[in-house]
């Protein structure tokens, strides 16, 4: 589980990356699929795919992914 500010994300175990913004009890939304690790900060969102990509998007859920860099270890937001 990631934390920031009013946004809560979770990784499960099949690779699936959530995210609620808002209270507790906002709904989950499905962020992406076959994900590795997932990083919050502030309004963005970062994901690393099975494949070694880094994903991130800035703004509200919904906003557009943009493919940062491929043959990612590891991602890290700030």
């Amino acid at each position: 589980m990631v934390l920031a500010g009013d946004r809560i994300g979770v990784l499960t175990t099949d690779g699936v990356a959530m995210v609620k913004d808002g209270g507790l009890s906002a709904e989950w939304i499905t962020e992406y699929t076959g994900v590795r690790q997932l990083a919050l900060a502030g309004d963005r969102i970062g994901v690393l795919t099975a494949d070694g990509a880094g994903l991130v998007k800035e703004g509200g859920l919904s906003a557009a992914w943009v493919k940062e860099h491929s043959g990612v270890r590891r991602l890290v937001l700030s």
